[in-house]
C-alpha cells in the first residue's frame, strides 16, 4: 500500500492536489493520501505508527516553511520521496538542494503531477516486490531491500547483520553473497565489511559517510572516490 501526504494550508489547491492523486490511485491499486494543513501537524503524525512514502507539500507554508520541512524529513526519513509545489520559481534551487524527487510550479500541477506520482508509483511498487528471506525453514524472517539501511559482516564469525528500520538481524551467509545479490538494488560496497543501502544515505562529509537513525560509517580510502561517485550518481537518478 502506497500512503502519501499532501502538506498544503489553502483549500482550493488541497482539493486540486487530491484530485491529480485519485487520478492516478485507481490504476495503482490499494492505495491512499492524508492532508495536513501544516508542517507541524504532518511531523506530529509521523511520530506515530503511520509511514508515508511519498510527500507533496507546498514551499509557503504558515509558521515552519516548506524548505525547512523538507530538510527535516530528508535528513530523518530519506525514504519519503519529497515532491515540491509552489507559485514561485525562484525556489527551485532551494528544493533541488536538499535532493527533492521533483519541483512543480502550481500553474503545472494539473499536467505534471499526475503523471510524475504515475511513474513515481510504479518506482515504489517495484521496490514492494524486492525482498528476500532470512532463517531457517522453521523460522523466516521477510526483509524488504527498502527496509535495509545496511549490511556488515559479524567479526570472528561465518554471519552477517541487517541492520534495518525496524530491527537488527542476522544470517548465516558470507557478505560476497548477498553484495551479488543486492548491487543492482542500490546497495554500495563502502569498505571490505560494509553494504550500504544509498536509499537511506542523509549525507557525506570527508571519509565518513551518514546514514538514517545516527548511523555513521567510515569509507575504506581505497574506495572512497569510486563510492562519492555512486552516491552522487544515485542522488542525481533519484529525482
Amino acid at each position: 500500500m502506497i500512503r502519501v501526504a499532501i502538506v498544503e494550508d489553502e483549500q482550493g489547491i488541497q482539493d486540486n492536489i487530491l484530485k491529480c492523486v485519485k487520478s492516478v490511485i485507481p490504476e495503482q491499486g490499494d492505495s491512499s493520501a492524508e492532508i495536513f494543513d501544516t508542517a507541524e501537524e504532518f511531523l506530529e503524525r509521523l511520530k506515530g505508527e503511520n509511514e508515508f512514502q511519498i510527500l507533496i507539500l507546498d514551499i509557503g507554508l504558515p509558521r515552519m516553511q516548506g524548505i525547512e520541512l523538507g530538510r527535516l524529513v530528508r535528513e530523518k526519513y530519506p525514504h519519503i520521496y519529497l515532491i515540491f509545489l509552489t507559485s514561485y520559481s525562484e525556489y527551485a534551487a532551494d528544493s533541488y538542494s536538499i535532493e527533492a524527487y521533483q519541483y512543480i510550479l502550481k500553474e503545472d500541477m494539473r499536467t505534471r503531477l499526475p503523471d510524475i506520482l504515475g511513474r513515481l508509483m510504479q518506482k515504489i511498487d517495484t521496490e514492494e516486490r524486492q525482498y528476500r528471506f532470512i532463517g531457517s525453514s522453521l523460522e523466516m524472517q521477510k526483509l524488504y531491500y527498502r527496509d535495509i539501511v545496511y549490511i556488515c559482516k559479524e567479526k570472528s564469525s561465518k554471519y552477517v547483520r541487517y541492520i534495518t528500520l525496524h530491527g537488527d538481524y542476522r544470517e548465516r551467509i558470507t557478505l560476497e553473497q548477498v553484495a551479488e545479490e543486492l548491487t543492482d538494488a542500490g546497495f554500495i560496497v563502502i569498505e571490505r565489511g560494509f553494504l550500504v543501502n544509498m536509499r537511506h544515505i542523509i549525507g557525506m562529509k570527508g571519509e565518513k559517510i551518514y546514514l538514517e537513525d545516527n548511523h555513521q560509517i567510515v569509507i575504506s580510502r581505497a574506495r572512497l572516490p569510486q563510492v562519492k561517485q555512486q552516491i552522487h550518481e544515485y542522488w542525481r537518478d533519484v529525482r
